[in-house]
């Protein structure tokens, strides 16, 4: 790969789930190749295109810290909001997008993806990439909703504008409260 190609790469993997740590993910992006993929949900957001900018729009992470090998884990979650203002809130908990909220954004601006970050479990070595590092992909808003960090989830892949992209949530395992 070029390394022009891999700079159109790389900052479409940047754009596209909005953190240096998951951009690495994408280095492993033959992983679609694998018929279908163990991980842990380590984070999960909502990005959004305007004409001014393509920037996240909320996320939802753990307070207690990455989930790495844990999962399936009980986590205390929040929220991040970085809507209009220029500080972000923050709110107790998960968040899925209803139809609403999707009708909402989808008016609002020219562009709504979603992201997850998962650390890899098996299979082992994907693509010549260890396991158990985190990753971030595009996903569905079904895939999305049903999915929140500290899950352990089968997966598989499929290529969409050159870049893996979660194709179905096979199985999602919820820790026991």
């Amino acid at each position: 790969m070029s390394s022009n190609t891999r700079r159109e790469f790389l900052s479409a993997c940047l754009a596209t789930t909005g953190s240096v740590v998951a951009t690495a993910g994408c280095l492993g992006r033959n992983v679609f190749t694998a018929p279908t993929v163990v991980a842990a949900v380590e984070s999960k957001g909502v990005r959004v295109t305007d004409e001014r900018s393509n920037r996240p729009y909320l996320d939802v992470q753990p307070k207690d810290g990455p989930v790495v090998d844990r999962a399936p884990v009980s986590l205390d979650l929040q929220t991040v909001r970085y809507e209009e203002s220029d500080s972000p809130t923050f709110e107790d908990g998960s968040v899925s997008v209803d139809e609403a909220m999707a009708s909402r954004l989808e008016s609002a601006y020219q562009k709504v993806e979603y992201s997850v970050v998962f650390t890899m479990y098996e299979p082992e070595n994907v693509v010549g990439v260890p396991t158990g590092n985190a990753y971030g992909y595009r996903i569905d808003r079904e895939g999305f909703n049903r999915l929140d960090p500290g899950n352990r989830t089968v997966l598989r892949f499929e290529k969409r504008d050159d870049l893996p992209y979660v194709s179905e949530v096979v199985d999602v395992t919820a820790a026991e409260s």
